[in-house]
């Protein structure tokens, strides 16, 4: 009897071990899978094929610092700026507003260009507030300006009429906007839009609903950055000691760049001029 069931089990065993080890063993790629520790990006985060750049510290670093003044010009002659067509809207039409695509003042000053310490030059840091843009009198208050990726923009409707901020982000070096940011209705008396900046590049703000309205937001590294008053002026104070480029931006004549020495407690000038006809490209409009 003993002999017979001896017999019987020596005979089942291999069936058992022929189903039971096939699933206490993985194959090669599921143990390499498991094994293998996640890529991280520079922010620790598990990579994902597109990761964003690591957000530069909240605190400007210790250093000396010294001051960039400037004045952007423009020879030539300026395209003229056209009145707007605002009839449409009994809110904005109330007000009569030129374009403001090109604004030349003073001497052959360049309004509305940016000018900033070149992304990567120095260490840059996040300011604590918002980057705020308002809309007046159906216009984007300011024009133009400089944010840091890492702050959070907001969109403020300061009019009695309903505006559409439709964001699109506009590649560094090239003149046409690549993809939509958001999109979103904000009516009068509405809260303001917040959307937080991921990307070093440019935003444009525009109103679907006002084909006039444009703003920019010309995004970088550092909160070393000024835009022009009308006179074609400006000036960026505490900025690092060292020898860097800035970059002059403006949104019909495009980018220049000029170097520069910041010396400690001491102000460096520059002086950059666009040509009204060069650097002019085609397709360029008024609004």
């Amino acid at each position: 009897m003993q002999g017979a069931l001896l017999l019987r089990a020596a005979a089942v065993l291999p069936v058992l071990l022929a189903v039971v080890a096939p699933a206490c063993k993985k194959s090669r790629s599921e143990a390499a899978v498991e094994e293998q520790p996640p890529e991280e990006n520079g922010t620790g985060a598990a990579a994902s094929g597109q990761g964003e750049a690591p957000v530069p510290p909240a605190q400007p670093p210790p250093g000396p610092t010294g001051t960039i003044a400037g004045k952007i010009l423009l020879r030539g002659t300026p395209p003229e700026m056209p009145l707007l067509q605002r009839g449409a809207d009994p809110f904005c039409a109330s007000r009569e507003m030129h374009a403001e695509t090109v604004v030349v003042g003073a001497g052959g000053g360049l309004a509305n260009a940016l000018a900033r310490v070149e992304p990567g030059a120095v260490k840059g840091w996040v300011p604590s507030g918002p980057v705020v843009v308002d809309q007046v009198d159906c216009m984007y208050r300011p024009r133009v300006q400089g944010g840091v990726r890492g702050q959070t923009l907001e969109v403020r409707n300061s009019d009695k009429t309903t505006h559409n901020v439709n964001a699109r982000r506009i590649p560094w070096g090239e003149r046409r906007d690549s993809e939509t940011i958001f999109n979103r209705g904000q009516p009068a008396g509405s809260p303001p839009l917040t959307e937080a900046i991921r990307d070093s590049d440019i935003l444009k703000l525009r109103c679907d609903a006002h084909g006039w309205m444009q703003g920019y937001v010309v995004v970088g590294d550092n909160p070393y950055f000024a835009t022009t008053d009308a006179d074609g002026r400006f000036t960026i104070e505490k900025a690092p000691v060292g020898s860097y480029t800035v970059q002059i931006w403006h949104e019909v004549y495009g980018i220049k760049t000029e170097k520069v020495t910041v010396k400690e407690g001491a102000t460096s000038a520059i002086e950059v001029t666009y040509d009204a006809e060069k650097d002019r490209p085609a397709q360029a409009g008024a609004r």
